[in-house]
């Protein structure tokens, strides 16, 4: 299993409970306020807070970019728009639509691991 495949498996473990996901923001505490993604008091993310806390991406090191990266690209082409963000954040969005969005880019990132 390729590494963007073992990190759209982990966002998709963070987000699975409905608590877990959030939107408006990147992350959020126990009360509510925004933190940083990759705080330990962090209780829910968006998909990019998501995405920022399982690759580690505010480390800055070339390896942590270019898996946020990949996570991102993965996910504009499942969500079918490189505004992901929006997608997450749009009004009408429910935790099933997340859910089935990285079910989408799970079994496209374990396709192109096959063919490679």
């Amino acid at each position: 299993m390729n590494q963007l495949v073992k990190d759209l498996k982990a966002i998709k473990k963070l987000l699975r409970s409905r608590r877990r996901w959030t939107q408006g923001l990147g992350a959020r505490d126990r009360l509510g306020r925004e933190v940083s993604a990759v705080s330990r008091s962090a209780v829910c993310w968006c998909l990019d807070g998501a995405a920022m806390k399982v690759t580690r991406y505010p480390m800055f090191q070339r390896r942590f970019v270019l898996r946020y990266e990949a996570v991102r690209e993965a996910f504009g082409i499942a969500a079918r728009t490189h505004y992901y963000v929006v997608w997450n954040d749009q009004r009408d969005r429910k935790h099933a639509d997340v859910l089935a969005m990285l079910d989408r880019a799970i079994k496209r990132a374990m396709k192109r691991t096959v063919k490679s």
